[in-house]
């Protein structure tokens, strides 16, 4: 099994999000990662040249490099822009079919791989059998998705599958911006207030407990998603990828800890324990295991 960087979905200053890829990413034991702005436009702030440093910065320590499109577009201009940088990449990661439909018609990109990201909501071999036209190189499975339909998938999908191994899960993406409205703001004037909170604006329930984070359009559990007991399941499955999730302060640590594991040097409850000391809100693996989204449970 290999590891993966899922593109950074949280709002990160331009000189972080470079040192992230250059500095961090580079060295980290993963064999792709994602690059990209999937949640807002307004946060895309990387030039050109900074995706050629990036790209040549990953490429030179052996990785496989995408570029990861956005989830939810809401115009035009957006859905092109997208695209302007892909010919940097190995391939693009498609999160919306507006994308996939500029990609397959646009010859200069026809040598690139296409990754069906987890927001196409691919949740069966039904569906597999129908993007199997667009030769896809990888499916990376929605958040939500039980083990079983994962297996179901691996079975039936003869397209190499990526599974979502840690990181705080997307439970939802809107049109309009959460934190633009914690500010009272309109998304077309939002301020970028989402730079002031690079982990999110946590969210309690009535009762003081935590639930989710806002980040921009987008709402994630507060807790992190873990499955690093279940990896032997997803080996059964004949999962290939095992995707992380970019942290703001651990990811270098949470890597290691999977690769360790996945290398046989680290125990399993050893792991979780370690992994546990990076969950501010607790671990969580209910989806995957087909029960309520905010619980772990133990192997």
């Amino acid at each position: 099994m290999e590891l993966t960087l899922s593109p950074v979905y949280s709002a990160w200053d331009k000189q972080r999000l470079k040192n992230f890829y250059i500095k961090g990413a580079a060295n980290m034991d993963v064999s792709t990662v994602y690059v990209g702005e999937v949640i807002c436009q307004k946060r895309a702030l990387l030039s050109n040249q900074d995706y050629k440093d990036i790209v040549s910065a990953l490429k030179k320590s052996g990785k496989t490099v995408y570029m990861a499109s956005l989830a939810l577009i809401t115009n035009k201009d957006e859905l092109e822009r997208t695209l302007q940088f892909a010919h940097l990449f190995d391939g693009i990661e498609v999160n919306s079919f507006g994308v996939l439909n500029l990609i397959i018609k646009d010859e200069s990109l026809k040598d690139k791989d296409i990754i069906f990201g987890p927001f196409m909501n691919i949740y069966n071999s039904v569906a597999t059998g129908y993007i199997k036209k667009f030769n896809p190189a990888r499916l990376v499975i929605p958040y939500e998705v039980p083990y079983d339909t994962i297996k179901g998938i691996t079975q039936g999908a003869d397209i190499p599958v990526e599974v979502n191994a840690w990181g705080h899960l997307s439970t939802a993406l809107s049109w309009r911006c959460y934190t633009a409205r914690t500010f009272e703001l309109g998304r077309e004037d939002c301020r970028k207030k989402c730079f002031d909170f690079p982990e999110g604006i946590l969210l309690n329930t009535i009762d003081d407990e935590d639930l989710y984070i806002m980040n921009g359009i987008q709402v994630l559990s507060s807790k992190i998603h873990c499955i690093i007991e279940q990896l032997d399941m997803l080996k059964e499955a004949n999962v290939p990828y095992l995707r992380i999730t970019p942290a703001y302060h651990c990811t270098a640590d949470v890597v290691n800890i999977y690769s360790g594991v996945v290398n046989g040097n680290i125990d399993k409850k050893e792991a979780v324990k370690m992994l546990d000391a990076y969950a501010e809100h607790g671990l969580s693996n209910g989806w995957f295991l087909g029960k309520p989204g905010w619980e772990y449970i133990a192997a």
